[in-house]
């Protein structure tokens, strides 16, 4: 479980005005899910004692509820003296790791050990606000391609430089080869790989 409030990064940051939202924790157990092999979880809204109707969801996962996330209703977060708005979640891990019967865990295999430094690149996505983090990032993972070490979300802006009802999230990609180290041109190649993808999927990235 999750409960988060106020500004985000902390007064000094360039963005001090971004603050934790609903999308931060539906990110973090969508991650989680990706991590432990669980496949995408789905969502659906809900009305819970304690929560903010409208912007409250379940979460599924094989058609069994595994968590809940949202904004706690502010007769809650007075409470428990927390300042509104609250955003929290909770995420049952284990159910999530549990595999349908008779079949057996599949052998783990250790990652290949790199030995050549990564190299690090940030894209910025301009999407509607109606596609999810999590889309925006799949999108980005599978244009990559094999290249791709790890990928972060870390950033979500939004103001009068972009289109009404979009904004711009920020992802930190980690490439690595393990056989080479990669160059300059390969890093372009899957900037290149992005852009064609994410403006496919109708969205664009920020320059």
């Amino acid at each position: 479980g999750l409960a988060a409030f106020g500004v985000q990064h902390g007064v000094g940051w360039i963005d001090a005005s971004r603050t934790w939202q609903v999308t931060d924790v539906l990110a973090a157990f969508d991650e989680i899910a990706r991590r432990v092999g669980a496949g995408v979880l789905v969502r659906e809204p809900v009305v819970r004692d304690g929560w903010h109707p409208g912007r409250t969801v379940r979460l599924l996962h094989d058609g069994v509820e595994v968590g809940v996330a949202g904004q706690l209703h502010p007769h809650e977060a007075d409470h428990w003296d927390l300042p509104d708005p609250v955003v929290a979640g909770e995420l049952i891990v284990e159910a999530l790791l549990r595999r349908p019967a008779g079949e057996g865990a599949a052998p783990a295999t250790a990652p290949v050990l790199v030995r050549h430094p990564a190299v690090m690149v940030d894209v910025a996505v301009v999407a509607q606000d109606a596609v999810s983090v999590v889309e925006i990032a799949a999108t980005v993972r599978a244009a990559a391609g094999d290249l791709l070490d790890e990928l972060w979300w870390f950033d979500e802006f939004r103001g009068s430089q972009l289109p009404d009802g979009h904004r711009s999230v920020a992802f930190r990609l980690r490439l690595q080869a393990p056989d080479r180290q990669l160059t300059d041109g390969d890093a372009d190649a899957v900037l290149s790989a992005v852009e064609q993808a994410v403006v496919a999927a109708g969205a664009s990235l920020r320059r």
